[in-house]
């Protein structure tokens, strides 16, 4: 007899993921997914879902988990005392009671690195937009207005101080690039 695959289940279908990286997924993993989109919704049909199709080995929780949090008992409940790895596409973790998954046998992966650089990059390019008054400008272009009304309002961050709140890995990396690009404190 054929050894049953490990079951997957997915907060919602990985619609984006690449396509020949899911059919190889799914060659080593049986996947079930949720439909929900919000954690009113999410709670009942993960009960009924463990019921029906379950146990569940590991849990994958995509991006956009702000409609579902908290991931506490009252939600994952239904996964015990099966599920081993709940594994998330998040960087952070304050939405998920990781004391009660530990405490109930369960791993937690998070995706600590995954979105640094890009949004250390989209706070570095915020920061510019605010200080070279990028959305005046924009008005201005669109309005047929070509620098009129921008004189004078466009500063450099040369030599200016930056204050990052929070030094984890996008802290870390945003520092290195402003200090580093942009020749800043």
């Amino acid at each position: 007899m054929a050894q049953q695959k490990p079951k997957v289940l997915c907060l919602s279908y990985p619609e984006f993921t690449d396509k020949a990286y899911l059919a190889d997924f799914e060659t080593k993993f049986e996947l079930h997914s949720l439909t929900s989109l919000a954690r009113a919704g999410l709670v009942p049909e993960l009960a009924a879902r463990v019921r029906r199709d379950g146990p569940f080995d590991a849990v994958i929780v995509r991006i956009g988990t702000i409609v579902f949090e908290p991931f506490d008992a009252e939600m994952l409940s239904p996964l015990l005392p099966d599920c081993r790895i709940i594994a998330s596409a998040s960087a952070g973790y304050n939405e998920f009671d990781v004391d009660w998954m530990t405490r109930n046998g369960i791993w937690f992966c998070n995706s600590r690195n995954a979105v640094s650089e890009c949004t250390a990059d989209m706070a570095i390019f915020l920061i510019l937009a605010v200080l070279k008054n990028a959305s005046v400008a924009e008005r201005c272009a669109k309005s047929g207005v070509w620098r009129q009304g921008i004189e004078g309002v466009s500063r450099s961050p040369r030599g200016m101080v930056l204050g990052i709140i929070g030094m984890g890995s996008i802290g870390k990396v945003g520092s290195r690039r402003y200090v580093g690009r942009i020749h800043a404190n």
